[in-house]
């Protein structure tokens, strides 16, 4: 990609659109910030796409958004407001642009999905001013979608609590207080003196693939919680990670029907 040299202090207010092949860089000057210098082509090296928490608010101000340069090192990260992404499919790149789970879209019916097979591409995502609504004019330029909110009559679960002395969640213990925070991987979760918000919404729902409503009444915002879902037998991820919040947290999900505030996205061509 082609890249002009970048100064070191951003001082005129305009934003400048540049596209290169397939690629469209949009450059935002606007008010002094503070960078360091970066050499011509620098978006060219991979060093400034990791995803080892680089900061990100020194880059300079821009919008990248490419096919992958990255295939199988799919990933993405966030700091001071500003994103990398990596080998995203299109699906993820509008749940992002949007700010909506992937459970609360609804996609044309003749969409070609892309989870599985289809091109992965690169953001890099660092303007100060509008950043999400230059990319999705970006999404609408570059792949001809657009979107709104729609409140839709649909399936759903309610999250309640089944069972309030089960292992997995507790108030936070004073031992927890002294190293707060939230940790996810291998299939666990585990929160210390922390709002269970984001496990009860983001988590639950992403894992279960339907919009999740939280009736448990866990509000709070010091919480202890463990949780891990490994299948067991010819389990399938997602029946053992219900399994689990059954045993572990003794929450239950209860199917409903009821009005979802969806993300619709349609074709401009």
């Amino acid at each position: 990609m082609a890249w002009t040299k970048t100064k070191t202090a951003i001082i005129v207010g305009v934003v400048a659109i540049v596209a290169v092949g397939t690629s469209t860089v949009i450059v935002e000057k606007g008010r002094k910030a503070k960078q360091a210098a970066f050499p011509a082509s620098w978006a060219d090296n991979p060093r400034y796409w990791s995803l080892n928490n680089p900061p990100l608010n020194t880059y300079p101000q821009v919008l990248i958004l490419r096919p992958t340069r990255f295939p199988g090192q799919g990933g993405g990260l966030g700091n001071w407001n500003c994103w990398v992404l990596k080998d995203y499919q299109i699906e993820d790149l509008i749940a992002n642009a949007y700010e909506c789970r992937w459970t609360r879209i609804i996609y044309p019916e003749d969409f070609q999905h892309s989870a599985k097979a289809g091109p992965g591409y690169d953001v890099m995502l660092t303007l100060r001013h509008n950043p999400l609504k230059a990319l999705q004019e970006e999404i609408t330029r570059q792949f001809g979608l657009v979107a709104h909110t729609e409140t839709i009559v649909t399936n759903a679960l309610v999250l309640k609590v089944a069972n309030p002395d089960a292992p997995g969640i507790k108030p936070a213990s004073p031992e927890s207080r002294k190293h707060p925070g939230n940790w996810m991987q291998n299939r666990s979760e585990t929160i210390h003196d922390d709002s269970l918000k984001n496990f009860l919404g983001a988590t639950v729902e992403t894992m279960v693939g339907q919009p999740v409503f939280n009736q448990t009444g866990l509000t709070g915002n010091h919480y202890d919680l463990h949780m891990n879902w490994d299948p067991q037998g010819g389990e399938t991820v997602k029946a053992a990670f219900e399994r689990a919040l059954r045993e572990q947290l003794g929450l239950e999900l209860v199917p409903t029907n009821m009005p979802v505030k969806m993300l619709v996205v349609e074709k401009t061509k």
